[in-house]
């Protein structure tokens, strides 16, 4: 009867360390999941920031731009109305 519950307790014993290996697992699966999932946001993240800021620089330079161009056309108008 005590060798009959010593081999229960052992088997129960094995089968909860390996419930407890399989969720460990699991767990360490979805942190790499997760660990991934952020890394690739980040870059998204970082890709559209490099994309507004390519964008604002030629913003910036297309108004540059018009307002040269407007300058020159007043210039241009006051010369010949003159």
């Amino acid at each position: 009867m005590l060798n009959e519950r010593a081999r229960e307790s052992d088997a129960t014993r094995v089968e909860l360390q390996t419930v407890q290996d399989q969720l460990t697992s699991r767990v360490e699966d979805a942190e790499n999941k997760l660990r991934r999932a952020e890394h690739d946001h980040n870059l998204d993240l970082e890709s559209a920031l490099i994309k507004l800021e390519e964008e604002q620089q030629r913003s910036a330079q297309l108004h540059s731009t018009c307002s040269f161009c407007s300058v020159l056309s007043t210039t241009e108008f006051i010369l010949t109305h003159h």
